[in-house]
């Protein structure tokens, strides 16, 4: 039996994900480190900042840090193919005021993407949230219906700043911007079938989401429609998701459909998939100041019995270190002895 009680929650994590993509028919993708920054440069729309770490090579090529793995994914691509990852990224962090190195681990599957295909990567998005915390909760929407309130907003006001509104949920602003709307009133609701009342060309996008919503449903998956998820509008153009567990602030989980980006490449097929941002898991790892859940001493039982007998610990998903003597230099959660083949408390 593999121990993975040493490792970090992110480092478990990764190695579960890649057992479960694995069991789904997925293979491993790698990538380089570097990327020409010429690459970059010519799809910055496609990424989250245009700035890059870049530098010159000893050929005097300008390259650069990776920021995103899906573009690379994406360049490389056939019809059919299903990839997953675990890659570092660069991006620059939340203050604006350097860079952070980001660990994720995600999938992506390119081909003729039907309900069949959405539903499986969504599943797998949300087994993905299991395999971290089993309190996680899944977001749902579709840019179908951003791209249609645009529409028809755009005559009322600035409709680009309907995704800014949405996001922050933000009503009473984007009812100053636009007027009182029935169908901006139903997306901010949630509501689907006032939303497939007013707007009936809405109807194929709202039957996507409740056949998805449905199928996960059916497996016991919380899932809440949310209208006010806006992904980014330059890479996604269909179904999009977001996920999250209860001690992690931020969503964990992002990814869907990326038409767009597809053709960007010239790809006549479509893509979805989604990223786990396995750094966020730093908020599990509480055990820091401790080298292990219990001190197992041996005294006097034999190899195999103490040894049998820190598997079984372990087993119960508890790190186990096994000494000859007491060692009060070692942290603990607790300690134990062996005596006539079974473990008791220490006593000192």
């Amino acid at each position: 039996m593999t121990d993975f009680s040493g490792l970090k929650k992110s480092e478990k994590t990764a190695m579960k994900l890649r057992a479960l993509y694995n069991g789904y028919g997925y293979r491993p993708f790698r990538m380089s480190n570097f990327e020409e920054y010429s690459f970059y440069l010519r799809n910055k729309n496609f990424l989250q900042s245009d700035k890059i770490i870049a530098f010159n090579d000893l050929d005097g090529r300008l390259m650069a840090l990776k920021p995103d793995v899906t573009l690379s994914i994406v360049k490389n691509a056939s019809n059919g193919d299903k990839f997953y990852y675990t890659e570092n990224v660069y991006r620059p962090a939340s203050s604006g005021k350097n860079f952070k190195e980001v660990s994720q681990t995600g999938l992506e599957a390119m081909g003729e993407i039907d309900l069949c295909a959405e539903c499986e990567v969504i599943l797998l998005a949300c087994l993905s949230l299991a395999e971290i915390d089993p309190s996680y909760v899944i977001d749902l929407s579709h840019m179908g219906i951003v791209d249609y309130l645009k529409d028809r907003l755009a005559e009322k006001g600035e409709a680009a700043r309907l995704t800014e509104f949405l996001s922050s949920k933000n009503r009473h602003d984007a009812e100053k911007l636009f007027g009182k709307d029935e169908l901006l009133d139903a997306v901010f609701d949630g509501d689907m079938e006032k939303a497939e009342t007013i707007a009936p060309e809405l109807k194929p996008i709202l039957e996507e989401l409740r056949y998805v919503k449905n199928f996960l449903s059916a497996r016991n998956v919380k899932v809440n429609i949310d209208f006010s998820l806006v992904n980014d509008e330059n890479y996604y153009n269909g179904i999009i998701f977001r996920g999250y567990v209860e001690k992690v602030p931020r969503s964990l989980l992002s990814g869907g459909r990326y038409d767009k980006l597809m053709t960007r490449f010239g790809k006549d097929f479509s893509g979805i998939g989604f990223a786990v941002y396995l750094d966020e898991l730093d908020v599990y790892d509480e055990r820091t100041d401790c080298d292990c859940d219990v001190l197992l001493l041996q005294g006097d039982a034999d190899a195999e019995t103490v040894l049998g007998l820190a598997d079984g610990l372990r087993s119960d998903g508890l790190s186990v270190r096994v000494e000859r003597f007491f060692r009060p230099d070692i942290k603990c959660g607790k300690v134990l002895t062996v005596k006539n083949g079974k473990t008791e408390v220490y006593r000192a």
